[in-house]
């Protein structure tokens, strides 16, 4: 219930708003990256709250899981700036609290499949919400696309030393900082590739969970806002 409290907090503070104009802000870039820094360290932090805290042994808390992470993922799709709400941390924490969450389905009792729905639609918009954050990155035409989050932490990151099939280009070994903003693109880019294969494999698991509890014949669908939608047996 706390966590699903502060979503709704953080969701109606005008202050939090990415309107700088509306929160008080200079309109400045650096109080626009601020804001995002902030965003992106409360959105991790709830998720990692959410992994580190909750169970999942029955629906109501099970539903109370895909809230929040509905509310740390829903912000992605609104807008560019947005999308940098949730960084790298976020993506994997996001990732960790729906595999446990997909995990805990065997053992969780429901008069009907049906009463998933909700689950499933609320995981179904943040493993799309995720995926769109990561284009926003990834199709981005410059650095600043990246989340300034993403941007602090690359200094800890391994770099990619792939330089291309030119021996003879020129490798900027002492040009740290264009090293380090190429870094998180990168990284990203590599990152949402495993992503990818792990919500496969997460709605893989959803999916026996479903199957397990459904009768013959029997056909679950379910659509997020977003506009995603899965239907079980497929």
């Amino acid at each position: 219930m706390l966590l699903t409290s502060q979503a709704s907090i953080r969701e109606n503070a005008h202050w939090l708003s990415l309107d700088v104009a509306a929160s008080g802000g200079n309109g400045s870039d650096d109080a626009m990256e601020n804001l995002l820094r902030e965003l992106a360290k409360m959105n991790s932090e709830s998720l990692n709250t959410a992994v580190n805290t909750m169970s999942f042994g029955t629906l109501g808390q099970l539903n109370v899981g895909a809230g929040v992470l509905m509310a740390a993922t829903e912000g992605i799709t609104k807008s560019a700036e947005a999308a940098k709400t949730v960084d790298m941390a976020a993506r994997e924490a996001a990732m960790q609290l729906l595999e446990k969450m997909a995990s805990s389905l065997d053992n969780i009792e429901v008069s009907s499949p049906e009463n998933l729905i909700p689950f499933l639609s609320s995981s179904l918009f943040a493993m799309g919400s995720i995926m769109s954050g990561v284009n926003e990155i990834l199709d981005g035409k410059s650095n600043s696309s990246v989340p300034p989050t993403d941007t602090d932490a690359a200094a800890d990151w391994d770099y990619e030393p792939d330089i291309g099939d030119d021996i003879y280009s020129k490798i900027p070994l002492s040009d740290k900082a264009k090293q380090e903003k190429k870094c998180p693109s990168r990284t990203t880019r590599k990152k949402a590739k495993e992503q990818v294969t792990q919500m496969m494999s997460t709605v893989k698991k959803i999916g026996r969970a479903i199957e397990s509890k459904s009768v013959e014949g029997e056909t679950v669908v379910a659509q997020a806002s977003g506009g995603q939608a899965c239907w079980w047996p497929n």
